[in-house]
């Protein structure tokens, strides 16, 4: 009799399917609508505004087909490798994982591939913000079916064209896109010594992607210090330590920021001089002859329409006429603390949009792998784009809501903080808010209101990932109600 029970005990455990079949399973719900979303946006993509020169040098020589790289036209989905990759070259997180990406193409493919590069991504990052939402659901106390529903919510946050778009790109946002849940997982992680390991490897990646987010590793630091501070816990001297050496890794290239010149020009003379009151301008003491420059950009098209996003008159360029420093682009907001207030104000109605444009809305970002017709127009998408809808569906609904959204956000986090409920999860609901309105201002002091649809793209996707989390805890605090009302019942 034990014979027969021992043997049918052997044959039903050799029968049982492995945990991680199991596992992958349960999942099964965001593993379908990944690849539907990945498949949608295979359709959308972008033009090169001049910027993928500083990531792919390292790693590719031109387009495969050896044409003429017109990448104001049409954008190049194939490329071919640099032979020798210039490794020496690599100076920042995003050139360093597009260079290792090419490394894994060259083994199986002749030329590297920008859409496959992109399918990779939303692959890595699919897998990282379900586990996000696992450990949002832990925080939740939600079982498996929650963890599908908070990793939905993600993804479509993620995937609405206007986030979505920089996967198809070799922009170095792209490395910000999957740094950020790593950061935000390592956050809500229980386990001390791999919730450290993970938010140092974030915050590197965020932070040393693009110089415009070389500061993440200290606003973790502050935020994570004032939280154990707030939670009565011992400070955490080796992440403080970890965060401080990658503050050190992340600023480095801002010191070296060959664009610096550019950048300090537009961040004054096509930004801040614009909107400083007269008697801010009197005390900058601009040289008579450069007054006429204000404005205008690097090559002289002067800034025009109430919202500065028509098309203006050209000037002869004032870039070779003047040399600025940090404190020049500092001094205008020392002297009139409420400009980057009036910045904001003026840049918010057309150029924070979930529509991003490259100046101006005739140049959108968002476009097909066609590029633009022989009239320079984009090529137009099916109607029934739906990634597209989403994000129109946010044009309409959420976008110009951004300040309510993060004052009730910031409101819910401290009821959930002085209430001690959800774990960390408002400490990340206030991270998030703090990189949303920090990249605004990031982008409004570090290059005035040039090329905003891009610059405003991190604090874009801070918000609707914001506005996911705000849903998501609202439900929690009801089930949390709800079942505290029913065990007192019972």
């Amino acid at each position: 009799m034990q014979f027969i029970v021992g043997s049918l005990f052997t044959t039903a455990k050799r029968y049982t399917p492995k945990w991680w079949v199991i596992q992958i399973a349960g999942y099964l719900p965001i593993i379908v609508l990944g690849a539907w979303l990945i498949f949608q946006s295979l359709s959308i993509t972008t033009l090169d505004q001049g910027d993928y020169s500083r990531a792919i040098a390292p790693f590719v020589n031109g387009p495969a087909d050896g044409a003429e790289y017109r990448h104001w036209e049409k954008p190049t989905m194939e490329w071919q490798f640099g032979k020798p990759f210039a490794l020496t070259q690599i100076d920042n997180s995003a050139t360093l994982y597009f260079t290792l990406n090419a490394y894994a193409q060259q083994w199986v493919r002749a030329t590297f591939s920008l859409p496959l590069l992109g399918i990779t991504s939303k692959i890595i990052t699919l897998v990282l913000l379900t586990i996000l939402a696992r450990r949002i659901a832990t925080q939740c106390v939600w079982g498996l079916l929650g963890t599908n529903l908070i990793a939905i919510a993600l993804a479509i946050a993620y995937f609405m064209a206007h986030n979505v778009y920089l996967f198809n790109s070799l922009y170095q946002e792209h490395l910000f896109w999957i740094g950020l849940p790593i950061l935000l997982a390592g956050l809500l992680d229980t386990a001390r010594w791999r919730s450290m390991v993970w938010i140092l490897i974030g915050a590197t990646l965020c932070g040393a992607a693009k110089t415009q987010f070389f500061y993440i590793p200290l606003l973790i630091l502050i935020l994570q210090a004032l939280w154990s501070w707030w939670q009565g816990k011992t400070q955490n001297k080796t992440l403080i330590i970890g965060l401080l050496l990658a503050q050190v890794i992340c600023t480095i290239p801002l010191l070296s920021n060959p664009y610096r010149a550019l950048n300090f020009y537009h961040a004054t003379y096509y930004g801040s001089y614009i909107l400083a009151s007269p008697q801010t301008q009197k005390q900058l003491n601009l040289a008579p002859q450069t007054e006429r420059c204000i404005g205008s950009d690097r090559w002289g098209i002067v800034l025009a329409g109430k919202e500065g996003n028509e098309a203006g008159p050209a000037i002869d360029s004032c870039f070779d006429m003047v040399h600025l420093t940090t404190l020049d682009v500092l001094r205008p907001y020392v002297l009139e603390p409420s400009l980057i207030w009036k910045m904001w104000r003026f840049s918010k109605p057309a150029l924070w949009t979930a529509k991003p444009f490259h100046n101006l809305p005739t140049h959108p970002y968002i476009i097909t792998p066609q590029g633009l017709n022989a009239q320079g127009e984009p090529y137009p998408f099916p109607k029934d784009q739906v990634l597209l809808g989403y994000s129109s569906w946010r044009e309409q609904h959420l976008t110009q809501r951004v300040q309510s959204i993060s004052i009730v956000a910031l409101l819910l986090a401290a009821v959930l903080a002085y209430w001690r409920l959800l774990g960390n999860l408002p400490m990340v609901i206030v991270l998030l808010t703090g990189v949303l309105w920090s990249q605004i201002a990031i982008a409004l002091m570090g290059e005035g209101f040039r090329d905003l649809g891009k610059h405003y793209a991190a604090a874009q996707l801070s918000f609707d990932l914001l506005v996911a989390l705000l849903g998501i805890s609202v439900l929690a605090l009801v089930s949390t109600f709800w079942r505290k009302k029913i065990a007192f019942h019972f």
